[in-house]
Formats: structure tokens, sequence, C-alpha cells
């Protein structure tokens, strides 16, 4: 099983300072109608399949499984250091930040978007998850500030990489979320 972590297809933008990747759905363990690289634990594939999915990603990226912050993401505006969150999965949140590069951020995505922030002056990061309610809401905003006080981050000095996200015509949206992002001030 080591060895199939290498092999594990990784996508990766040369052009954004920081280390960096988005997984594709290959090289997991799950069985159909999960099959492959399922990483989610809410959707009832097996417990121990997807703990094997997410130990190839890690090996994968070299990462230290206990320097690895992943929050249980509720749509909603909430950032934390990676530092002070608890077992991947039981601080509620959707945004994590850190200016140590040993730590692993993790944000989780089906059709939300997975946004990267990284300052290359000082190393602080942070992984968004922005799902239509957080951007609207503005957790983008939240994870630049919480940066900024944390870390003395300028925002103009941040390198940002949006990951693979469902868009355009494969994504069709009700009045709700038009309305909530013309409330939250977008064109």
């Amino acid at each position: 099983m080591a060895g199939a972590a290498r092999d594990l297809p990784l996508l990766r933008v040369d052009a954004f300072p920081a280390r960096h990747g988005f997984t594709t759905r290959a090289g997991g363990v799950s069985a159909a109608p999960w099959e492959a690289l399922n990483l989610g634990l809410s959707v009832g594939d097996d417990v121990a399949a997807v703990h094997e999915n997410r130990r190839r990603v890690l090996a994968a990226f070299g990462a230290d499984p206990d320097r690895t912050a992943a929050l249980h993401q509720v749509h909603g505006t909430d950032v934390h250091r990676a530092e002070t969150v608890g077992a991947p999965g039981t601080t509620r949140g959707d945004a994590l930040i850190s200016d140590d590069p040993a730590w692993t951020l993790v944000v989780s995505v089906a059709d939300c978007v997975p946004l990267l922030l990284h300052d290359p002056r000082s190393g602080a990061a942070a992984a968004v998850h922005a799902g239509w309610r957080g951007a609207a809401a503005g957790v983008v905003g939240r994870a630049v500030e919480a940066l900024r006080r944390a870390y003395g981050v300028d925002p103009r000095d941040l390198h940002a990489a949006v990951g693979p996200n469902v868009s355009g015509p494969a994504y069709q949206v009700g009045p709700e979320v038009v309305e909530a992002f013309a409330a939250a001030g977008f064109p």
C-alpha cells in the first residue's frame, strides 16, 4: 500500500509559490458507488476505506498526519489556526491558517471552491473552503484578515490559487443564491 501512494495522481500548479496540490478521484480503495479516492466520511462509504484513502493522500504529499489540520466544514466563516484545531474534523469552521510550513492545511470540496492563499514574505498560508454560503458571508475576507492579524500579512502580497470546482453550465443555482450575493454587495 505504501507504494500505491507514490502513484496517486495529484494536480499541481507550479506558478503558486507554496507547496500544494489538489486530489483527483483516481488511486483510492473505496468500492462502488464511491469507487476510487473518496475522502468523505459523510457519504456512507466504508470508514476504513476512507481512512486508507486519506492516508494515501497524506503520504503522496509527504505530510505528517500529526501535523495535518482539517475542519468539520459548515459553510460558514470561522477561521482557525492549524496549531489549535483538534483531531481532523472535530473543530467546526471553513478556513485554516498557519505560518509553519510543517503543517498541512486541508479543505475538502465537492462543488464548492477550494482557495489557497500564501504570503511569500512571511510564509503564512490559508486554505479556505468557499461554498456559496461562506463566500457570500465573507469567508475569504475573514481568512485574509486572520492572516493579517496573526502574522502581519499585507493582503497586497498574497498569492491565491483557486482549485477545481463546479462552475458555469455544470452548476445552476436558485434565486436564494443570487439574492444572498446581491445582499452581500456582489454585482
